[in-house]
């Protein structure tokens, strides 16, 4: 099973507006428009903030050339939570939830979780992707033979006698 290339740009460009869209949100007053058609659609807040920061922690996870790097932008997501909550309390009309926090950071961990890493990818690959193995090394004309099993080898020199660790 072949996969598609991920495209890095476009994962990234949709991070980057999905950023703008939860700081947005999540700083607006109360009674702002936006606000009041997200509470006509009756969804959880928990599961709204859920939401969210799965995917603010999955796009950057998947997103970034880099597993490491991806890795440490998902995670900080949820610093960016944490900022965003503080922040309403200078919201008209919102409030600061410890259960709001306690979703964001849910939902990082998820998204940091289910993002794809090194070791998934390692085992994806087929056997034929693999190069080949490097050929075994040329006999070395120093050691000519091995004596019966359980000895050593016996190391050969020109103009020298046999040489057996065993016989001193």
């Amino acid at each position: 099973m072949l996969r598609e290339p991920i495209n890095h740009t476009a994962l990234l460009t949709v991070w980057a507006v999905l950023i703008c869209c939860v700081v947005i949100g999540s700083l607006l007053p109360a009674a702002s428009p936006a606000m009041v058609a997200l509470g006509r659609l009756h969804l959880n807040d928990k599961v709204m903030h859920f939401c969210a920061y799965l995917a603010l922690s999955l796009l950057p996870v998947a997103g970034f050339r880099d597993r490491r790097r991806g890795l440490m932008a998902g995670l900080s997501m949820f610093l960016l939570g944490v900022l965003m909550e503080a922040g309403q309390h200078f919201s008209p009309g919102r409030a600061v939830e410890l259960g709001d926090v306690v979703a964001n950071g849910v939902g990082v961990s998820c998204g940091a979780l289910l993002g794809p890493h090194p070791l998934a990818d390692r085992h994806s690959l087929s056997r034929a992707q693999f190069p080949p193995a490097r050929p075994d090394p040329p006999a070395n004309p120093i050691f000519l033979g091995c004596d019966p099993p359980g000895r050593r080898p016996v190391r050969m020199r020109e103009g020298a006698h046999t040489f057996s660790p065993d016989r001193y």
